[in-house]
Order: C-alpha cells, then sequence, then structure tokens
C-alpha cells in the first residue's frame, strides 16, 4: 500500500516563484483554492472582480446541480437534455470534456473554473496563470518552467518547459498519492497537456485511474494518444519506478535555492 499526502497546506506553492513584473495573489470560495499569478500593477479592483467571477462561476454549477444532483456526483457522463442556450458556459464544457473521456462531469471542474478565468481576466494581464489544487491554465509572453510534482517529500525536482508561443495552454495533474482527489489508481503522477483546460483536467483523472502498477505505463500513454485528435497536445505518468511521456512535453531539471 502507498503513502497517500494528504496535507491540505499547498506548499508546493512556496516553490512558484513570480517573475520581474509579476505578484501573485490567493482566491479561495468553497472548495475552489486558486493562486493567481499576474501582471504588476494589477488593475483596479482586479482581485474582487475575479474573487466575484470565482462565485459567479461556482453559483452557477451550485445551481444546476439542484435540478441536476447526478452532475455533481456521477462517475460516468451525464448527457445534457436542456436546449444548449439555457447550459452554463461551466456546466457545457465539463459535461463535453466528460463525454469525451468517459469520467463524470466535475473530474473537468478544476481545468474548467482555471481557464474560465483566464479568459476572462488575459486581456487586463498579458501574462496570467491560474492554478487550481495543481491544474493550471496560463498565457504568457515569457517561457516558463512548470514544477513536476510526483512526491511532496522530495519536493520539485523535474519541470516541464513552456514556450511563450504555445501559450494559452493547460495542465493538469492527477494523482493517486496526493491529495483528497477520488481515485482508482495506484499512480503518482498524471500530466496531460492541452489547450482545453477541462478535457486536460478529465483525461488526467482517467489515466491516473489506470495506472495500477508499473506495467500499465505503456498501456496508459497509448490510451493517452488516441485523444490527440480531441485536443490533447502532451501526456507523463509516472507509476512506481515507471514513467511515460508523449508529445510537446519537454523535461527539464529543477535546481533547489542554494544549490
Amino acid at each position: 500500500m502507498k503513502n497517500v499526502h494528504l496535507n491540505p497546506v499547498r506548499n508546493y506553492r512556496e516553490w512558484c516563484v513570480p517573475r520581474d513584473g509579476e505578484g501573485r495573489f490567493r482566491i479561495a470560495v468553497g472548495e475552489t483554492d486558486l493562486q493567481v499569478t499576474a501582471t504588476l500593477p494589477f488593475p483596479e479592483d482586479f482581485i474582487d472582480a475575479m474573487t466575484q467571477e470565482v462565485r459567479r462561476l461556482r453559483g452557477q454549477l451550485e445551481a444546476w446541480m439542484v435540478l441536476h444532483p447526478e452532475f455533481g456526483s456521477s462517475l460516468v457522463p451525464v448527457p445534457l437534455k436542456e436546449n444548449p442556450a439555457l447550459v452554463p458556459e461551466i456546466v457545457r464544457r465539463m459535461s463535453m470534456a466528460s463525454d469525451t473521456v468517459g469520467v463524470g462531469p466535475f473530474a473537468a471542474v478544476a481545468g474548467t473554473i482555471a481557464q474560465l478565468l483566464v479568459e476572462h481576466f488575459a486581456a487586463q494581464s498579458p501574462d496570467l496563470i491560474v492554478e487550481n489544487g495543481g491544474d493550471i491554465y496560463m498565457t504568457s509572453r515569457r517561457d516558463r518552467v512548470v514544477g513536476v510534482l510526483s512526491d511532496p517529500r522530495a519536493g520539485v525536482t523535474l519541470g516541464l518547459k513552456i514556450a511563450a508561443s504555445d501559450c494559452p495552454t493547460a495542465l493538469c495533474a492527477s494523482s493517486a498519492t496526493i491529495g483528497h482527489s477520488l481515485s482508482f489508481g495506484q499512480g503518482e503522477l498524471a500530466l496531460v497537456r492541452s489547450a482545453d483546460g477541462a478535457l486536460a483536467d478529465a483525461l488526467a483523472t482517467a489515466l491516473c485511474n489506470r495506472l495500477h502498477s508499473p506495467d500499465d505505463v505503456t498501456e496508459v500513454i497509448d490510451l493517452a494518444r488516441s485523444f490527440a485528435p480531441s485536443g490533447l497536445t502532451g501526456v507523463y505518468v509516472q507509476c512506481g519506478s515507471a514513467m511515460g511521456i508523449w508529445g510537446n512535453m519537454e523535461l527539464t531539471v529543477v535546481e533547489k535555492a542554494g544549490e
């Protein structure tokens, strides 16, 4: 049985350092806990406006679940039968990703919220990174390195290079050994890259569910590749002693401070 790291304090955020001319702040509304990196100086009321947008998105989702409780609890896709014009955008995107991947709609919630926020506020901040519990959506004028965390005890030693020309992009992670999220697998990490935050989030969950031993890594990578026509651009998976990588995923060593 593997150790599961359940510490609710997101210490990995301490290793994320804003670049010159950038600042960061936290938004926490209900279960949504965001770290936002944005261009300085922040526009007037920028933080308040983003907080209100998070509340609006969550309110739409909660109202939808009052009438459709299965949308929040199902582990399989839930068909939308309503007139599309009456379906909130957050619900529509989560549902589309759920249908594409074959998981429950809430497997896509964090990546969807991150992308909707970046889309809404990118005009006010040309560099904008929203991290939602390990799921990231970003737009950037500079190249970036995003840390790959598979073992909180070891910290971040591996990073993924993100070119400014490839933005906006999503990087969404799922783990059976880090955090409280439901996973049916045993893998340390499934990390998915896509321009679609909902797809990346849902697919990370689906891939991690299939990681039960190092022998599964090759099969999981092959499964991931089959989603390239749907928008997958890269994937990294780790289970025990085995790692697999495919697509637009350039790894780099991350040196710790002082080394």
